[in-house]
């Protein structure tokens, strides 16, 4: 009976696995934009909307997960969406046709957004004890650094077997994680709560808004992720070699993951001297310095190799900054439903999927666009933010 009142708690290496699902999908898929056009016969730009459609199904997931979150046993919310992915990602493996792959890309973000909403659920229920804190450490130190190997592993995998076989290990990733969880006992996942009104989700959710401090964090968060996606959003079409060796852009996604994690690890070490506001704000200057720069350079020269050397500072920058938005957000807020804290990868989703298709548009114009997204990204994220540290709010 004593262990039964024990918060349930699972090890780090479970955890990474089921958060690590989304942004696996979405950086392994990446190498794949230009193989998909040829494939097709699709013209440039339209393979990076084709996978982009991912964060769009993303960012609608969360808002269906964090409204079913309240009222179903996360066992059965993890065994949806992980059977959900693995079907989405076969489906697409065997598509026939790239209007058909875009909207089943969608439904696959969908039913991965269930992972890290459930994942991180599974960290926060484990308590604020030593015990938990080194199993979030060493789940963190895993689901951060799993994107950087994954477009690697999926180049690989791409030029041996073609952009299809991608897609099969994804499905074969999941239903690692589905065995997985389908062979835990029950009793370390949180059962369904009582059900809330869909008026108290929703008044969570406004209740976080109307907050400044929860409202800054809210939307500088959300800029700053904007920015950071923009290059991957653009990158297939930076260069016209990749279209014939997808592990060198495999590679370039890889150092950029590389930099947003080492810039998370700079943030956790920071965090040690200065508060979540002032390293988020010296992390919103740096991306914007950043963002002007490699701007100069696209009027200038349009060097490539320039701006994918800056690209991978503005990444680091943005490692840095959207952990302490989140943290910002939350510490602005208290009573917070899981929609209101699904509501937070949300936004950052929704406003990636709509900078996609229109920073994807023109190849003569997506490296200039890009730069642009990323510069005003940091500007308005400083807009937003500055205040609070004048009002002194924290």
């Amino acid at each position: 009976m004593q262990a039964k009142s024990q918060p349930p708690e699972n090890s780090a290496l479970f955890i990474a696995t089921i958060v690590a699902t989304g942004s696996i999908a979405i950086n392994a898929a990446i190498p794949d934009a230009a193989h998909i056009e040829s494939s097709f016969g699709l013209a440039a730009g339209t393979g990076a909307r084709i996978v982009g459609t991912f964060v769009a199904g993303y960012a609608v997931g969360h808002i269906l997960v964090g409204l079913l979150a309240q009222g179903m046993p996360q066992k059965s919310l993890l065994v949806t969406g992980l059977s959900g992915f693995i079907a989405c990602s076969l489906s697409i493996g065997v598509a026939a046709e790239p209007e058909v792959v875009s909207w089943i890309r969608a439904g696959q973000g969908l039913f991965a957004s269930t992972c890290p909403i459930i994942g991180r659920a599974l960290v926060r229920q484990m308590g604020t004890t030593r015990r938990a804190a080194k199993k979030m450490s060493g789940a963190s130190a895993i689901f951060t650094w799993a994107p950087v190997f994954a477009p690697l592993i999926a180049g690989a995998i791409s030029e041996r077997f073609g952009w299809r076989g991608v897609y099969f290990a994804l499905a074969t990733y999941g239903g690692i994680g589905l065995v997985w969880v389908l062979s835990t006992p029950a009793h370390r996942f949180a059962r369904a709560g009582d059900r809330l009104k869909l008026s108290r989700r929703l008044r969570s959710f406004a209740e976080l808004c109307k907050n400044p401090v929860s409202r800054a964090g809210l939307v500088s968060g959300s800029l700053a992720f904007a920015g950071f996606f923009s290059f991957l959003a653009v990158a297939p079409n930076l260069r016209s070699d990749w279209t014939a060796a997808p592990i060198s852009l495999a590679t370039t996604v890889a150092l950029f993951a590389a930099g947003y994690a080492l810039g998370a690890i700079g943030s956790r070490i920071s965090l040690n001297h200065v508060d979540e506001l002032t390293v988020l704000i010296a992390s919103l200057a740096v991306m914007a310095i950043v963002g002007l720069a490699q701007g100069t350079t696209a009027l200038a020269s349009f060097n490539v190799d320039v701006l994918i050397g800056l690209a991978f500072v503005y990444a680091a920058a943005a490692g840095a900054a959207m952990p302490n938005a989140t943290l910002l957000t939350m510490r602005g807020s208290i009573d917070l439903t899981p929609f209101a804290l699904a509501s937070l990868g949300m936004s950052k989703m929704a406003l990636a999927a709509l900078i996609t298709p229109l920073i994807t548009f023109s190849t003569d114009s997506a490296g200039a666009l890009m730069t642009l997204v990323m510069s005003v990204a940091a500007i308005g994220g400083l807009a937003v933010i500055l205040p609070i540290r004048r009002l002194n709010r924290i």
